[in-house]
């Protein structure tokens, strides 16, 4: 049979396999849309799903009392206004010891013996006879006086040097007087911080046995980096804790800032005096300081709550099932908490958790907390008890009475 084709004129079997062609290309296309439309279709719902299954756990917004501190590490040494340093105002040599550096002491506890150096026993008889000399040399003076063998002027003489060697009296008797016997006892309670002498030490007058420190009054010796020393200023508040016990904790207050970098630690120095002592405090414990620069009442946040972009910082607010996200700036960091300020809402949750997942508007879903699900969901046995009781009841329904 002969092919339909040949009877076509030259023209249009030329156009034919154009014609097909276009027709596999609009069918193509058509294909291809709808493939497409299909699978958008299933992008926006998979979103959609996303969005609805963004689970978070929120916080109430609350104003708390922040404080910016700044940390330093150091050591409790004596305070310099609570020791006192034990020396004699005559020479003596140390006959015996009772205390060791490091010692505490109560009040009148005998610290050290001594004996009077002769020197010192031979001043104190010349002033003995001195006295007693002036003394007869201003009788006899006055008795020439009166036999007009000797002038007002000697009278006036006598009298002086009788008033000095009285004085010289007194001193050296003072002197005796403070030693109280041959023993030196305590003045106040405390700490023996140094020993200068030892047994059997000649030690002139004046010259440093011991150093006493009341155990009361101790200090502590911070070291803070330059750049944290120049917030610092006396007068600020310090919170002292033990590095090796966190629980003896003691407050005091800056009293001084050097100026100047310890060459050996690169470190400035900063003295803080103690109101309260950590318990148990010793001078050489070493200690933890939180210095409190400031403090201010502020929208306080748990620090994951807060996140950053290019713009600023923000966080994300519940309103209804929806995030809504606030831009803040952020304040004084304290210890888990971050103060903000913004156009923030009371009565709306922040979000703490799953944030990093949000954009502004999107579906939430709020975590239950353990506690409630808990108690939401009976434990197994619970749940057995009713189908056993209720078993129970059906058989004793079926069970047959027994004969009379």
């Amino acid at each position: 049979m002969p092919n339909d084709s040949s009877y076509l004129p030259s023209s249009q079997r030329r156009f034919k396999p154009i014609l097909i062609l276009i027709a596999l290309i609009l069918t193509g296309s058509v294909a291809f849309y709808f493939f497409r439309k299909g699978h958008s279709t299933d992008d926006k719902s998979a979103e959609s799903a996303a969005d609805a299954a963004v689970q978070v756990q929120t916080a109430t917004l609350e104003k708390k009392n922040l404080a910016s501190t700044v940390q330093a590490f150091g050591i409790l040494m004596p305070d310099v206004g609570g020791a006192e340093t034990v020396s004699l105002t005559v020479p003596v040599q140390i006959k015996h010891l009772f205390v060791a550096a490091g010692q505490f002491v109560k009040a009148g506890q005998p610290l050290f013996e001594i004996v009077i150096d002769p020197t010192a026993e031979a001043a104190y008889q010349q002033a003995v006879t001195a006295e007693t000399l002036a003394r007869g040399e201003l009788s006899r003076t006055e008795e020439l006086l009166g036999q007009q063998l000797a002038t007002q002027s000697q009278v006036a003489t006598a009298r002086k040097a009788l008033q000095d060697a009285e004085a010289t009296l007194v001193a050296q008797r003072s002197m005796k007087a403070d030693l109280k016997g041959n023993a030196v006892v305590a003045a106040h309670a405390g700490l023996v911080s140094t020993l200068s002498a030892q047994q059997g030490d000649r030690v002139v007058a004046g010259a440093a046995i011991l150093q006493l420190t009341q155990s009361s009054k101790l200090t502590a010796q911070l070291g803070l980096t330059p750049e944290d020393a120049r917030l610092v200023k006396p007068g600020m508040t310090v919170h002292i804790t033990s590095q090796f016990d966190e629980q003896a904790a003691g407050e005091g207050v800056v009293t001084q800032v050097f100026g100047i970098i310890d060459p050996k630690t690169r470190m400035v120095e900063v003295v803080a005096q103690l109101n309260s002592l950590p318990t148990g405090a010793l001078p050489g414990t070493q200690v933890q300081a939180s210095i409190q620069l400031s403090t201010a009442t502020q929208w306080a946040v748990a620090r994951s709550a807060v996140l950053t972009d290019e713009t600023s910082a923000y966080v994300y607010q519940i309103k209804g099932e929806h995030a809504r996200r606030i831009n803040v700036t952020t304040g004084i960091e304290s210890g888990d908490w971050i103060g903000i300020e913004g156009k923030l809402d009371p009565a709306e949750k922040v979000v703490v958790s799953g944030n990093y997942e949000l954009k502004d508007g999107a579906t939430i879903s709020e975590e239950e907390k353990a506690d409630d699900k808990a108690e939401a969901k009976p434990s197994e046995k619970e749940a057995d008890q009713p189908a056993e009781k209720e078993g129970g009841k059906a058989k004793a329904q079926s069970k047959p009475a027994s004969a009379p």
